[in-house]
């Protein structure tokens, strides 16, 4: 086990070809995470809106939307989603960009490999000339919490999160790129 913490993943850009990949394991991931903390129709209702192939499809095109995917030799363990798009109010900086999802797989969780894709997502939201970073988290989310918190994010604010039905308070967290 002890090896395995210190192995370094590879981070490529995603592409059109990983549309299947990345609404399969979005979905997958997010109800792991979340599933047991929300009504099953809930889920399924943000799971099929969140996490379909037309809509990531359309982001990989997009300009604005960069997917990283974290690889461990050539399996897909992670990915996270950076959006340059319109911060809510607390969020100050000229070019803020969204840490929009950022997910590793439970089984290759706590290795330091969420580390090596938030240092890729920094890097990335560096390159689209961001100077802020920020990202929305469920406010029962303590271990994520704690995790960004770690890396210098902020609760600068908070804004509603829906899932299906169900309206959730988020915090708003935010840090400025280096």
């Amino acid at each position: 086990m002890g090896d395995q913490i210190q192995m370094k993943i590879s981070i490529r850009r995603a592409t059109v070809d990983d549309v299947q990949l990345i609404a399969e394991m979005g979905a997958r991931l997010f109800e792991v995470s979340f599933g047991a903390f929300n009504r099953p129709r809930d889920m399924q209702v943000y799971l099929e809106k969140s996490f379909n192939q037309q809509d990531i499809r359309t982001d990989l095109l997009s300009e604005k939307v960069i997917y990283l995917l974290a690889m461990l030799s050539e399996q897909v363990i992670g990915y996270a989603k950076v959006s340059q798009c319109k911060a809510p109010v607390p969020v100050i900086g000229s070019n803020p960009i969204e840490l929009d999802r950022i997910y590793i797989d439970l089984a290759y969780s706590n290795r330091g490999y969420g580390s090596q894709l938030l240092t890729a997502c920094t890097e990335t939201a560096r390159q689209l000339g961001g100077d802020t970073l920020w990202l929305g988290v469920w406010d029962r989310n303590e271990r994520a919490i704690r995790f960004y918190q770690q890396w210098g994010f902020e609760i600068v604010g908070e804004m509603e999160f829906v899932l299906g039905d169900d309206v959730q308070n988020d915090y708003v967290m935010a840090r400025s790129i280096d």
